[in-house]
Order: C-alpha cells, then sequence, then structure tokens
C-alpha cells in the first residue's frame, strides 16, 4: 500500500454525507418559514403602531377643534399648532410629540383638510395601495328619537 493512499472499505456507502446533506436542506426551510413568520409579525407590528400614531393625531385634532375660543370652531392651520396651541395665552397641548409614520410603511401622512384649508385629519397611502384615514369629526349633539307606533 502507497502512503497516503487509502482504500475504501467495503462497508462505507457515504451514509454521512447523505445525513449530512439532508439536515442542512432541513434546517434551511425551518430558518426560511421563521424569517417569513418574522417579517410578517414585524410588519403587523408596524401597521399597528402607525394606527397608533394616526389615532393620536386624530385625537389631537379633535381636542384642539373642541378647545376653540369663542363660538366658531375651526382645525389646525399646521400639525405644530397641536403642539402649542397659538390661539390662547397659556400652553395648551393637544399632543406632546409629532408623529412620524413607520418608515417601511408611508413616508409621511397627507393632510385630509377642510375647504378652508386647515387640517382635519392624516391619511397615509400603504405601499399595497391601501389608503388609511384618521379624521376627526367633530361631535354631533345627541337627538332624541321620535318612535311612532
Amino acid at each position: 500500500m502507497k502512503a497516503g493512499f487509502q482504500h475504501r472499505r467495503p462497508n462505507q456507502a457515504g451514509y454521512t454525507y447523505l445525513l449530512l446533506l439532508l439536515t442542512i436542506a432541513l434546517t434551511s426551510a425551518g430558518l426560511a418559514a421563521t424569517a417569513e413568520l418574522h417579517a410578517s409579525v414585524a410588519h403587523s407590528r408596524r401597521l399597528a403602531q402607525l394606527d397608533w400614531a394616526g389615532s393620536q393625531l386624530r385625537d389631537a385634532i379633535g381636542r384642539y377643534y373642541e378647545a376653540s375660543p369663542g363660538s366658531e370652531r375651526e382645525y389646525p392651520e399646521r400639525l405644530e399648532h397641536l403642539l402649542l396651541d397659538p390661539r390662547v395665552l397659556y400652553t395648551r397641548r393637544h399632543l406632546r410629540a409629532l408623529y412620524e409614520p413607520p418608515a417601511l410603511i408611508a413616508s409621511a401622512w397627507i393632510f385630509v383638510t377642510e375647504p378652508k384649508g386647515r387640517i382635519r385629519g392624516v391619511s397615509v397611502v400603504l405601499p399595497t395601495g391601501e389608503t388609511r384615514y384618521w379624521e376627526s369629526v367633530p361631535q354631533q349633539p345627541l337627538r332624541r328619537a321620535v318612535l311612532q307606533e
């Protein structure tokens, strides 16, 4: 027998190599499924964050509208007016910070305006083409229902 040259024994058929290939294939499939699940959960969290930020802006716009001094109610001209209300002499904040939509969901808020150009809500267009709205609707007084028998 020459040095460095070994003969294969008849009972060695390469089962370890096949087992290793099967293990790598199963591990790869499991990691792919886990990555897909993680991406789905992360997208759901970003959508939840977007919904939360939109509802915070909607509620702040509604508080700004309801807190209007005098008899004429008005919406804010800019979102910055929600941080510090310029209509009063004292400090009145309807919102603590301006919330941006998550970067992977939408790039910026789209303003929903009234005919005077004031902001009464916000919306975003998602990458799927879906549009989400958060619009402040003034509270209407309750009316009594007239029941007819």
